[in-house]
C-alpha cells in the first residue's frame, strides 16, 4: 500500500475512533438520563403506595378498632344474636363511612363459629377466609390484607370482638375497594396502571374472561387499559426495569409485589408502563446526528488530505531520485564492508560458542564433584552418628547387665535378692535385645534397605496381635487395663510392621501410666483411609517436647527416673507409617497423651 494512502488510512481511522469514543458517551449520558427519570419514577411510585396505603387503608384499622370499643350496642347484640339490634347500632357508623370513602363496601358480622350474622350491604356477597375469622379470635389481634373475591381484589380487615368476660363472641370484617386508588396511581404518575396477580390466587372465572392477559404465573387485569393486552406473552413481569414497544412507542415496566394477604404472602401488586418514547428518540436522534457529523468531517478531511499528499508526493519523488543516484555510488563500498563484517561475526560466533561449552562442561563437572562431596560428608556423618550411638546406648544395659551377674555369683544373697538381681539382669537383657533390634531397623530405614511384605491384612488381627505382645507388662504394672475396639478394617500394609508400631505406642502409654489406669484404642474410618488412636492417662507430653519425640534418641523427660527407653521406637514408627504412605502424630489432651496415625486403605503407585 502506498504511503499516502496508508496516512489517510490512519487518519481515517483515528477520526472514527474518537467519533466512536464521544458517541458513546452522548449515548452513556442519555441512557443515565433515562435511569435517573426512572429512578424518580420508582422513588414517586413508591412514596405514592405508601401514602395510600397508610392514609386509604390503614387508618381503617383504628377506625374498626373504635366502632366495635365505643358501639354500646354491639356486645348486647352478638351475645343474644339480635339482628335487628346490631344492624340498628351500626347503620349510621355505616352510612358516615359509605359518604367519606366510596370504596367503603361492605361490614361483615360472622359470630364466633365462622357463621355469617349480619351483611351490611347485601349487594355484596364478599366472602372471607375461615382461617382468617379463626386466626384473629384465637390470637386476639386484628388481622388486615388483600383478597381476590369474584374478580376483583379488596382490602379486608378482620377484627375480634369479646365479652368482658374475654368470650369469643365472633369477628367483623371491613371490605374497601382499591379502584380509586388505582385511578390515583394513573392521574399522579401519568402512565397506565393495572393490576397483577399471581395465577393461583385467581378465580376460575377470572382466568376465562376477555379482560385478563396470562403471563406465566401472573395475571394482568386489563379491563381499564386495552395497551396491557399487547404486552408480548413470553413477557418476564419480574424482571426489573423491563423494556417494551408497543404501537411505536417504548414503555419501562415497573411493578413492585405490594398486596400481601392476611398471611403476610405476596399475591400482587400494580404494574406502570412507564411511557419513554421521547428519550428513546433523543438518543436515535443524537446518534444520527453524531454520525452525519463524523461523516461530514471525515469526508472533508480526505479530501484535503488526497490533494496534500500529491503535492508532496511530487516533491518527494524527485528528492528520491537523487538519493537513488548517490547510493548507487556508495552501494559497492557498503557491500564490501558488509561481507567483511560478515565474516568478523562467524568467527566471533564461533568462538562464542566454543566458550559456552567449555563453560558448560566444567560447570556439570563441578555440580558432580560438590555432589560427590555431599554424599561423602552424609556417609561420614551417619557412620559417626551410628558409633556414638552404638557406644552410648549399647553401654549402659551391658554394664547394668556385668554388674548384677557379678554381685551374684560373688556374694550369698537370699532368696528374694537373688530374684530381684535376675528380674533386673532380664529386664536389661530385654532392653538391650530391643535396643539392638531398634539399631538395626534404624540402620535400615537411614540406607533405605527396610524390607517390607505389602498384602491384604485385616486390623482387628493386628491390634490382637500387639495387645497380646504386651499383656506381659500390664500384669507386672497391677491394675492397668486396654480398651481395644472392633473394626472388621481390611488394608493393604506389612502386617508385622504395623504390629511393631502399635507394640511401640502401647508400651510408651504403659510406661507413662499409673498402675491403676486405662489405655484406649479407637479407630475411625474413612472411605478411603482409617485412623487410629492410642490414648493414655499419664502425664502427657511438655508442649516444648511435642515437634521433637520423633527424632532419633529424643525421649519425654519424665518426673519417673524409673521410665526407661531407647528413644527410637517413635523415630522407627514414623518411618514404618511414611512408608504405607501414612501419617503419624502426638497430642496432649486433658487426661494424658494422645497418638494417632492415619493409613490409606490401598497403597497409591
Amino acid at each position: 500500500m502506498k504511503i499516502h494512502l496508508q496516512a489517510i488510512l490512519l487518519v481515517s481511522l483515528t477520526l472514527i475512533s474518537l467519533s466512536g469514543f464521544f458517541l458513546y458517551r452522548g449515548i452513556t449520558q442519555h441512557k443515565e438520563n433515562i435511569d435517573h427519570i426512572l429512578q424518580l419514577e420508582e422513588q414517586n411510585f413508591d412514596e405514592l403506595a405508601k401514602q395510600i396505603q397508610h392514609n386509604s387503608f390503614d387508618s381503617y384499622q383504628a377506625t374498626l378498632n373504635d366502632f366495635v370499643h365505643f358501639n354500646q350496642s354491639l356486645i348486647p347484640a352478638l351475645v343474644t344474636q339480635n339482628q335487628q339490634l346490631l344492624r340498628q347500632s351500626t347503620i349510621p357508623f355505616f352510612k358516615h363511612e359509605q359518604s367519606k370513602n366510596p370504596d367503603f363496601l361492605q361490614l361483615r358480622f360472622f359470630l364466633a363459629d365462622g357463621t355469617s350474622f349480619l351483611s351490611m350491604n347485601p349487594d355484596y356477597s364478599l366472602t372471607i377466609p375461615q382461617k382468617a375469622l379463626h386466626v384473629a379470635l384465637e390470637e386476639r389481634k386484628k388481622l388486615a390484607g388483600f383478597q381476590w373475591i369474584q374478580g376483583e381484589v379488596y382490602y379486608q380487615i378482620v377484627q375480634p370482638i369479646f365479652s368482658p368476660d374475654g368470650k369469643k363472641l365472633g369477628t367483623v370484617a371491613l371490605y374497601l375497594g382499591i379502584e380509586r386508588e388505582l385511578q390515583l396511581f394513573e392521574l399522579e404518575l401519568h402512565s397506565p396502571a393495572a393490576i397483577y396477580i399471581v395465577a393461583s390466587q385467581a378465580d376460575k372465572d377470572l382466568t376465562l374472561s376477555g379482560n385478563i392477559k396470562k403471563f406465566g404465573d401472573f395475571i394482568i387485569m386489563t379491563e381499564q387499559f386495552p395497551i396491557f393486552q399487547k404486552l408480548p406473552s413470553d413477557l418476564n413481569l419480574m424482571k426489573h426495569r423491563q423494556r417494551v414497544h408497543i404501537d411505536d412507542k417504548w414503555y419501562v415496566l415497573h411493578q413492585p409485589p405490594m398486596l400481601k394477604n392476611f398471611l403476610g404472602e405476596h399475591i400482587g401488586g400494580i404494574i406502570l408502563l412507564n411511557d419513554i418514547t421521547q428519550e428513546v428518540k433523543k438518543v436515535k436522534q443524537y446518534v444520527l446526528s453524531s454520525l452525519l457529523f463524523t461523516g461530514g468531517i471525515l469526508t472533508v478531511t480526505l479530501l484535503v488530505l488526497h490533494f496534500s499528499f500529491r503535492w508532496l508526493l511530487r516533491r518527494l519523488e524527485n528528492s528520491k531520485q537523487k538519493l537513488q543516484n548517490t547510493v548507487e555510488l556508495l552501494g559497492e563500498e557498503i557491500q564490501e564492508k558488509k561481507e567483511a563484517q560478515l565474516l568478523l561475526k562467524q568467527a566471533h560466533d564461533k568462538l562464542d560458542q566454543r566458550v559456552k561449552e567449555r563453560t558448560q562442561e566444567l560447570g556439570q563437572a563441578n555440580l558432580q564433584l560438590k555432589s560427590s562431596n555431599k554424599k561423602l560428608k552424609s556417609l561420614d556423618k551417619l557412620k559417626d552418628d551410628f558409633l556414638a550411638m552404638v557406644t552410648h546406648e549399647l553401654r549402659t544395659p551391658m554394664v547394668s547387665i556385668l554388674g548384677y551377674a557379678d554381685t551374684l555369683q560373688e556374694c550369698k544373697l537370699s532368696w528374694e535378692e537373688q530374684k530381684k538381681f535376675t528380674e533386673i539382669i532380664i529386664d536389661e537383657g530385654e532392653r538391650l535385645s530391643a535396643l539392638i533390634d531398634n539399631i538395626l531397623d534404624m540402620s535400615s530405614l537411614d540406607s533405605g534397605q527396610l524390607d517390607f511384605t505389602f498384602k491384604d491384612v485385616e486390623l482387628d488381627e493386628i491390634i490382637n496381635t500387639a495387645v497380646r505382645a504386651v499383656e506381659g507388662s500390664l500384669i507386672k504394672t497391677g491394675n492397668l487395663k486396654i480398651e481395644a475396639p472392633q473394626t472388621n478394617i481390611h488394608f493393604v500394609g506389612d502386617f508385622g510392621r504395623i504390629t511393631q508400631v502399635i507394640i511401640n505406642l502401647l508400651g510408651n502409654a504403659i510406661k507413662f501410666s499409673p498402675e491403676v489406669g486405662r489405655i484406649t484404642l479407637s479407630v475411625e474410618s474413612k472411605s478411603d483411609f482409617f485412623t487410629l488412636k492410642i490414648s493414655d492417662q499419664g502425664p502427657g507430653i511438655p508442649e516444648d517436647q511435642l515437634q521433637q519425640i520423633f527424632q532419633k534418641f529424643q525421649q519425654v523427660k519424665a518426673k519417673d527416673r524409673k521410665v526407661k527407653g531407647t528413644g527410637l521406637g517413635l523415630t522407627i514408627s514414623q518411618g514404618i507409617i511414611e512408608a504405607h504412605q501414612g501419617q503419624i502424630w502426638a497430642e496432649n489432651r486433658e487426661e494424658g497423651a494422645l497418638f494417632c496415625f492415619t493409613l490409606p486403605l490401598q497403597l497409591a503407585g
